[in-house]
Order: structure tokens, then sequence, then C-alpha cells
């Protein structure tokens, strides 16, 4: 049979920006690998690196970029990931008492706060939660449904399988939050203008604060601002991670220890 190359899109949505990186895969015939190196570099094409402003409505600025890298290779069976940005997804935390709930009575749960947080825009959200592991914090997340079917539509329009869809702080959290001491501390996805960060204690997501910060400064205030509401001082944090795509634009101050922003790996 011929050799299949299956290629690997990881698409980022940014609040302003597209990011696009085309990674070749690896030369397959039922299972073997039968490529010499001289071979391999005839056969697979540099990967490919596009950023682009949102210019135009997210789904014709989608269908532009995929089709401007159908002129540079083909996609066909090409495994597409995407990752939205903190912009493009609402985030929520709700506290009570769910060790006890069936899996029945926290989706009525979430989807009541879901709700009550966005009104009648949250019919047409996708919901997706997770029960923190101390039973007593719900995170929530919603993306924009219609975002959700485009994405699909267009994928098998390029011939592109949807492989994953998530948000970035989904993908960072589970890359760096080992960071953060005995997994307690605040943890910060940082991304253009805009921030999102989430105080955790032993592996559970207890509260989250977003904003448009520009830079550390800023942060810190808000940050500082969350961790009052919760009856603590920054001091007595025990770690601030920072996952910035451009670090040096937000010049953190020392608490921070910063981790590279990395895409998903193809």
């Amino acid at each position: 049979m011929s050799p299949l190359w299956n290629k690997s899109l990881c698409l980022h949505i940014a609040a302003e920006q597209l990011h696009l990186s085309v990674q070749p895969g690896w030369l397959q015939q039922k299972g073997w690998l039968r490529a010499r190196a001289a071979d391999a570099q005839t056969l697979a094409p540099a990967g490919i690196e596009i950023r682009c402003a949102l210019l135009q409505p997210l789904p014709q600025a989608l269908d532009a970029l995929f089709t401007q890298v159908q002129q540079q290779t083909a996609l066909r069976r090409a495994r597409l990931r995407v990752t939205l940005a903190d912009a493009h997804v609402h985030f929520d935390v709700v506290r009570g008492d769910f060790a006890a709930c069936s899996t029945q009575q926290i989706e009525a749960i979430a989807q009541s706060c879901l709700a009550e947080l966005l009104g009648d825009d949250a019919t047409s959200q996708r919901l997706r939660w997770q029960l923190q592991p101390d039973g007593r914090h719900l995170l929530l997340c919603a993306m924009d449904g219609l975002l959700v079917d485009t994405l699909v539509q267009l994928a098998a329009q390029h011939g592109l399988r949807l492989d994953s869809l998530q948000p970035a702080l989904c993908q960072h959290w589970s890359q760096h939050s080992s960071a953060l001491p005995e997994g307690s501390g605040v943890f910060t996805l940082a991304d253009g203008g805009h921030s999102l960060s989430l105080c955790a204690q032993r592996g559970s997501i207890t509260a989250l604060s977003r904003g448009r910060d520009s830079a550390a400064p800023s942060l810190d205030q808000r940050v500082n601002r969350m961790l009052a509401s919760l009856g603590a001082q920054a001091q007595a944090v025990g770690g601030f991670v920072l996952v910035a795509r451009d670090p040096a634009a937000w010049a953190p101050t020392p608490r921070w220890t910063l981790r590279d922003w990395q895409e998903q790996a193809p």
C-alpha cells in the first residue's frame, strides 16, 4: 500500500488572532516504519506556521485559513486539534456540598448556574463541568455552540478529522499544574491582553478571576483581590505559576514561576 502521512494541525483561537501549525506525521505502512532518513526528508513536507489577525467574522476567517493551508499542502485525513483562548469560553466555580450528589443532580446544578450566569444566552452554549477532588467545588466551562458546530463543519468541508476541541486553560493546566507545590497556589494563563487566574488547594480549583491585564502589576493586583476574597494573603501562598504566550511582554514580578507556552503535541 502507499505510505500514509498523518499530518497534525494545531489551531489556537486567541481573542484577536489565529495561530495554526502544521506538522507532518510519521511514515506508516500497516504498523511498521520503512523510511530511511533520506526518504523521510524527501517525503516529509516542512512544518507550516501561520499567524493571522481576526479581521473578519470567525467562521470566514477559519475557512480562509484552511484554504490558505490547502494551497501549500494536502489536508485530507489530517488530524485537527483546537484550543480556545479564555476570551471564547465562559468559566465559573460553584461552591457547595456535591460529594453525595449523583451525576444527574450535578448536571442540573451546572445547567442552573450557567443559566444564572448567562441568562438566555445559556441555551446556545455547550456546557462541560468537572467536580473537583475536594467534592466542594464545581468547575463550569461553556463554549459557544455555534463556534463548535462551525469547527465541525469546516473540518469536514476541508477533509480534516477534528480530534479534539478544548479550552487552552485545560491543556495548560494538565501540562503545568504540577509546578504548584502540593497542588496549591495560583495558576495564571496569559494570552495577549487577556489572563485567567485560578486558585488551587491540594489539586482542587476553588476560585477564578479573569481580566484584560496588560502587564504584571495589574495582574498582581487582581490576583491579590481574588486571594483576599478567599480570606488568604498573598504572602502565605506557596506558589504562583504563569503560563504566558509572550512572557517578556508581561515582565512578571519575582513571585511568579514562568512555564513555557506549548501548543498541543502533534
